[in-house]
Formats: structure tokens, sequence, C-alpha cells
């Protein structure tokens, strides 16, 4: 009879009404876990969908980037061959006394020449260093405004 009183009595624990409250209890948190299963499903759900969105609004970002970025580029090759040009206007500014400089010198050594035709050896000598002058400074306005469009573009 003990025997089957230790057999018994854990099945009494089981049919009390204590152990039924307990798994009411388990029922209803079991609930509450499913809620929020559900919820958290739903957020999920509503996360994926706008990561779509989110994904197509970026791509339509970076391909309006891409057309700023050409544009931009366009716009300054545009204001640097600009800026070239206006450095050649500026050159050829301060080159143009120069030059009418020259030529008011030879023009003078022309008319020295031909009041004394003695010193012609020396005014062909001149004449030739002002035309080297001249060349050398063509050369110099040349290599600057060539340069100027390189150091633009850097």
């Amino acid at each position: 009879m003990s025997k089957l009183f230790f057999f018994l009595l854990p099945f009494a624990f089981f049919l009390s009404p204590a152990f039924a409250q307990q798994s009411t209890i388990d029922i209803v948190g079991m609930h509450q876990l499913i809620d929020q299963s559900k919820d958290e499903h739903t957020q999920q759900v509503n996360a994926r969908n706008n990561q779509a969105s989110v994904t197509a609004n970026e791509q339509a970002n970076l391909t309006l980037l891409e057309k700023l970025k050409n544009i931009y580029r366009t716009l300054q090759q545009r204001y640097n061959t600009l800026g070239t040009a206006i450095s050649v206007a500026d050159l050829g500014i301060y080159a143009t006394p120069m030059v009418e400089q020259i030529i008011k010198y030879q023009g003078e050594i022309v008319h020295l020449v031909e009041k004394n035709p003695a010193i012609a050896f020396l005014g062909v000598q001149t004449e030739i260093e002002f035309a080297g002058k001249a060349e050398g400074l063509l050369g110099y306005v040349a290599g600057l405004t060539l340069s100027i469009g390189d150091v633009n573009q850097m």
C-alpha cells in the first residue's frame, strides 16, 4: 500500500488546483508570446517593404548624382577654356606695348641708317637683335599661353 501511495502521490500534485492555476498562467503567457511574435513578423514585413523603397530611392539618387557630376565636369571644362581665353587676351594686352616699342625702335634705326649710310652695318646688327628679341617674345607668349591651359586643368 505504501508503494501505491508513493506511486499516486505525484499524480495528486498534477491534479491539484494549484497545478491547474499554473497551467492557465502558461497558456496566457503563451498567447502573449504568440501576439508578440505576430507583431514582430508584421514589423519585419514592413521593414522589408521599406527597405525595397529605400533601395529604389538610393539607386535614383546615385543616377542623379552621376548626372550632376557630368554636368559639373562639363561646366568646369568650359570655365577652364574661358579662363584660358581671358588669360591669352590679358597677355595680348600686356604684350602689345612691347611690340609697338620694338616697331618704333626699328623705325628709328631705319631712319638713322637712311640719314647716315656709314652706320648701316651697325643698323643691320641692331635689326637682327630686335628680330631675335621679337621672336623670343613671341615664343614666350605662346609658351605661357599653352601652359596656362595646363595650369587651369590642374
